[in-house]
């Protein structure tokens, strides 16, 4: 559900009021700190199933908001490579997912003790995994926010891609030497306008001493 109204908000946003880049980090943003929020919730606030169900599905279902964001960006920076891009970036996703159950077992271990040791040591492990995932969910928000784009990469249209860009870069070169030419001109032409009075002086010099020789 909040995948499907989180795609019709962010086209419309596209159409209407803000561009790509904007949309896409908003969308992103959102979803890793709302799920965040719900998993320290959680930790601290999830005294019984119910509310740990609760909290839980909250957190992952605004996690849902980030397919309007960068998930779909994919096809906003390479359409033609989108499901190459997707593959790639998919499968280092995976990677938490292979880690963070062993992380989990690691901090979470059964205690040994009472029930009472047994319930208050097992909430602050589990409130300390949830912490960490929440803090795995910011890191992701503050890099995609500084470094995500919403347009379309030079490289994504193949050897035309790398040709316009070549093209392109080779148009600027040329236009910072033609910049380059008309400053040297135009300091060459300030010099000459500014000896201009010592050459009439010395012109005027040399032709008193001519009057006077004569």
């Amino acid at each position: 559900v909040v995948v499907l109204i989180s795609g019709y908000i962010a086209d419309f946003l596209r159409r209407k009021w803000l561009p790509t880049v904007v949309v896409r980090k908003l969308f992103t943003c959102c979803a890793f700190i709302l799920a965040a929020a719900g998993l320290v919730i959680v930790g601290y606030v999830g005294t019984s199933k119910l509310n740990s169900v609760l909290y839980l599905s909250f957190s992952v279902g605004f996690s849902g908001m980030a397919m309007a964001g960068f998930n779909i960006n994919h096809i906003d920076l390479a359409p033609q490579y989108a499901g190459i891009l997707m593959g790639i970036t998919n499968s280092v996703a995976k990677i938490p997912g292979i880690i963070g159950p062993l992380i989990a077992k690691t901090i979470a271990h059964k205690p040994v003790g009472s029930e009472e040791d047994y319930q208050s040591m097992y909430k602050e492990e589990w409130r300390e995994v949830f912490i960490i995932a929440a803090e795995v969910y910011l890191f992701g928000a503050v890099v995609y926010l500084i470094l995500g784009e919403g347009k379309r990469q030079w490289w994504a249209g193949g050897t035309n891609g790398i040709e316009s860009k070549r093209m392109e870069d080779k148009e600027d070169f040329q236009k910072d030497d033609k910049d380059d030419l008309v400053t040297s001109e135009s300091l060459a032409s300030s010099i000459e306008f500014d000896n201009e009075p010592d050459l009439a002086r010395k012109s005027g010099i040399s032709i008193q001493h001519s009057l006077s020789f004569n």
